[in-house]
């Protein structure tokens, strides 16, 4: 039965009855299918059946905002949730991750002895290392919780073994450790066959989920349009082609002395890179070094010139603190932002107000999300005719395919009715490569190590 505003999405329909009540399960259901809607909807069907006295929502700080005030607008304001430190929720609680390690995981610890809860872990990936405090806090939670549910659109995002923990929380692999776990799931590879390079029988392993979770993508269960993706080469400045030669150079020496490399080193190096395209450099010391005027930066213009003919909304996705400032800084038209919480405290703004400004308000017409703060929860449609938000600039790039398949999926997602555009700003050969294996998911480190090879072997 449905017991919130509107009707639900079969695929809804299809995941509640999945679960059946049980006590632990998985909602892997890709951005954009309704999972928070379904949390209420299955809450409020087991509150009425007397089976549960209060729903506890874990979630990233930055969706804390969002989960209350969904809360709401789903139940017409009958679901009435509060947010850490406040526990006068006449439903339950919401509370992140982070508090968890403190006086948060001291009250839920109580909380779930004393009352039948309906333990919610969003974006469930957040306890994926059995061997983190947090997971660890997760585990000892979910044991005194009447039922627990994972919601996640990537439930791995790196390896297979990103499901062990997970799995554990919703009470199954018991007396499975880690190491048989590993060792009937995992392909291994890598110096001396000691790293996950994938899945050993993917079959067996989508049947074993079967049992205790569902899996649903939007490409089966909706008919939101495609994406489409395009690529805009920009022209860097003498002064940041020759940096970027110069590193470009010195990276490649170091992968041609004969010592391998960890994926993190590329990554870093990558990083580097994109810095000195984007028009600053950070020293070791992490003080910022901007190479030009922001009027003389290659990408913030051509920024403004696809907004110049942009016809709708536009999402811009940034990677470093000095970007986001550059954006929003210098572009036109007082843009709306999503970052940090050190940064939106700075600047006197508030997640939940910037998100209303951009997706209500006609005169804000972008909005800049550093990535890592923005890629996870937020509806970004905007509004209706010239209004509606289809396209997504990135500025730059995570080295994560998690991170880029959020970002891109902040606008794609019911609600949508045109092809989200993507169109990503590249200085280099290297970056092209970059974004190609990002769309493609293959692995990223290789794919770079593989374009700097080519680059000097040409």
């Amino acid at each position: 039965m449905w017991h919130l505003t509107g009707e639900p999405y079969t695929v809804q329909t299809a995941a509640q009855n999945a679960a059946n009540g049980r006590r632990g399960f998985g909602y892997f259901l890709e951005q954009g299918l309704g999972k928070t809607s379904l949390t209420f909807n299955e809450y409020i069907e087991l509150k009425n059946q007397e089976r549960v006295d209060y729903l506890i929502v874990v979630c990233m700080y930055s969706k804390m905002d969002d989960w209350k005030e969904d809360a709401l607008e789903w139940t017409d304001g009958a679901l009435d949730l509060s947010i850490w430190p406040d526990t006068e929720g006449e439903d339950g609680v919401i509370l992140n991750y982070e508090i968890l390690l403190y006086s948060g995981g001291e009250w839920l610890e109580q909380f779930l002895k004393d009352y039948r809860c309906y333990l919610t872990y969003d974006e469930s990936s957040r306890i994926k290392n059995p061997n983190g405090a947090t997971s660890k806090w997760a585990l000892e939670f979910s044991s005194d919780a009447e039922f627990v549910r994972l919601l996640n659109g990537t439930p791995m995002t790196q390896s297979v073994m990103d499901l062990y923990p997970q799995l554990r929380a919703i009470g199954e692999l018991e007396g499975v450790n880690r190491y048989a776990f590993r060792n009937r799931w995992a392909q291994m590879g890598g110096f001396m066959g000691k790293k996950v390079i994938g899945a050993k029988d993917p079959e067996g392993l989508a049947q074993m989920l079967a049992r205790f979770s569902f899996r649903a993508l939007k490409t089966d269960w909706s008919d939101i349009p495609d994406k489409t993706y395009a690529l805009q080469r920009v022209r860097m400045t003498n002064k940041q082609e020759d940096l970027y030669q110069q590193m470009l150079h010195d990276f490649w020496l170091e992968l041609d002395g004969g010592e391998e490399v960890s994926a993190e080193y590329v990554i870093t190096q990558a990083e580097k890179l994109q810095q000195i395209s984007s028009g600053f450099v950070i020293d070791e010391d992490r003080e910022v070094h901007d190479l030009m005027p922001p009027n003389r930066n290659p990408k913030l213009t051509a920024v403004r010139e696809y907004l110049e003919i942009a016809p709708g909304k536009t999402i811009i996705g940034a990677l470093h603190k000095r970007a986001v400032d550059l954006l929003v800084e210098n572009l036109p038209g007082n843009p709306a932002v999503i970052r940090g919480k050190g940064d939106m405290k700075r600047m006197g703004r508030t997640i939940k107000e910037e998100k209303r400004r951009f997706n209500e308000d006609p005169n804000c017409r972008e909005i800049v999300l550093q990535i890592q703060s923005g890629a996870f929860g937020h509806t970004l449609l905007g509004g209706d005719g010239e209004d509606h938000c289809a396209a997504t600039v990135h500025f730059e790039n995570s080295y994560s395919l998690l991170l880029r398949s959020q970002i891109e999926d902040r606008n794609h997602r019911f609600g949508q009715h045109l092809s989200a555009y993507h169109l990503d700003l590249v200085a280099s050969p290297i970056e092209a490569k970059v974004v190609e294996a990002l769309k493609s998911k293959k692995r990223l480190a290789s794919a770079i190590v593989d374009a700097v090879r080519a680059t000097f072997s040409s």
